[in-house]
């Protein structure tokens, strides 16, 4: 039996079905959350396009009055805006470029605003196929309550996000380790 596992093709076989189902499920189908409430809500940098409506659309529901916008400065017209000029009143809006620039420099930063600030939850807008890292991440930095909120996702960038989101979970989860 064990002979027949290990033939190549019908071992490369397993290896594609047991990434696909990772991928199915850990990237295509990540749990995603939707609070009601929270002392932040944050954007994550990359795809602002699609990230930074559903940061507003959680911020126009009251989620959290703060709005933190992870490099905003490069964003589209309207993240620059807002951290040019700040958002209606009742929101108070932050803005910065992470260092590292990655997910990883982005959740060292959030750790390092939410002990300032004395945050204690903060619902994390990103794309879906990166919902499962960055709760990965996070949760390594911050030991408050993490919702981890879907954005709409082209299909294109979906797909480039399958073997780039792949390697670097990998890479989190058996090399580098720590926050």
């Amino acid at each position: 039996m064990l002979r027949w596992l290990l033939r190549p093709t019908r071992l490369l076989l397993i290896l594609f079905v047991v990434w696909f189902v990772g991928v199915w499920y850990l990237l295509l189908h990540p749990k995603a959350d939707h609070p009601a409430k929270a002392d932040v809500v944050m954007v994550l940098s990359g795809d602002s396009k699609h990230r930074l409506p559903a940061a507003l659309h959680l911020m126009s529901q009251h989620v959290a009055p703060t709005l933190i916008i992870s490099d905003g400065a490069n964003g589209v017209a309207e993240a620059r805006k807002l951290c040019q000029n700040g958002g209606p009143p009742a929101w108070h809006v932050l803005c910065f470029r992470p260092n590292p620039y990655s997910t990883r420099g982005e959740a060292e930063e959030f750790a390092r605003l939410a002990a300032e600030h004395k945050w204690r939850s903060v619902a994390i807008v990103s794309s879906p196929t990166h919902l499962t890292r960055l709760r990965v991440l996070f949760e390594r930095c911050y030991k408050g309550k993490i919702f981890a909120v879907r954005a709409k996702q082209t299909p294109l960038s979906k797909l480039q996000s399958v073997f780039w989101e792949t390697g670097k979970l990998a890479y989190e989860e058996t090399i580098l380790r720590d926050c």
